[in-house]
C-alpha cells in the first residue's frame, strides 16, 4: 500500500442500497441518546451516533439527498438521506464540520470501540462532537 488510499474501516449505507458510504478514522465517540431530536429522528427510543470529521467520510455510491435545520445554540445541521428511500444517514454541522454519523446504516460490522453514554444532555443542540 502505498498511502495513496485511506483505509477502511466501516461501511455502512441506506436501507435500498442506493447510497453507500466508507469511514477512514477512528471516530472521536459513539453514544446512544434518547433526547427529543434523537428520538424524533431515529422513530425510536433513542438514535445512536458515531462522530467523526467530514474528510473521514468517504462516498462510494450514491448522492445523498439533504434537508438543513436550526439547532438551539444557532448553529445549522445539513442532515443526509437517501432520497429513494428515506434512511436517514448523517447530520454535518455547519460551524465545525463534525459529522455524526446515524448508528443503523452499518452494512459491515464496525471495527472501531463502542463508548455509549446514555442520555446524554445537549447532544443535538450545536456541534456534532460530544461537549466534555
Amino acid at each position: 500500500m502505498d498511502g495513496s488510499e485511506p483505509t477502511r474501516l466501516s461501511a455502512g449505507g441506506c436501507q435500498c442500497g442506493g447510497v453507500r458510504y466508507e469511514l477512514t478514522e477512528q471516530p472521536s465517540a459513539v453514544y446512544v441518546c434518547h433526547c427529543r431530536e434523537c428520538r424524533r429522528q431515529s422513530a425510536s427510543a433513542f438514535g445512536i451516533s458515531v462522530i467523526v470529521t467530514w474528510p473521514a467520510v468517504r462516498l462510494t455510491s450514491g448522492v445523498p439527498r439533504s434537508w438543513t435545520r436550526p439547532t438551539s445554540t444557532g448553529d445549522t445541521l445539513d442532515c443526509a438521506f437517501c432520497g429513494n428511500c428515506g434512511s436517514r444517514l448523517w447530520h454535518r454541522s455547519v460551524r465545525d464540520g463534525s459529522v455524526s454519523i446515524k448508528g443503523g446504516p452499518w452494512t459491515s460490522r464496525p471495527t472501531f470501540g463502542t463508548r455509549c453514554i446514555s442520555g446524554r444532555r445537549g447532544c443535538c443542540r450545536g456541534s456534532a462532537r460530544p461537549r466534555a
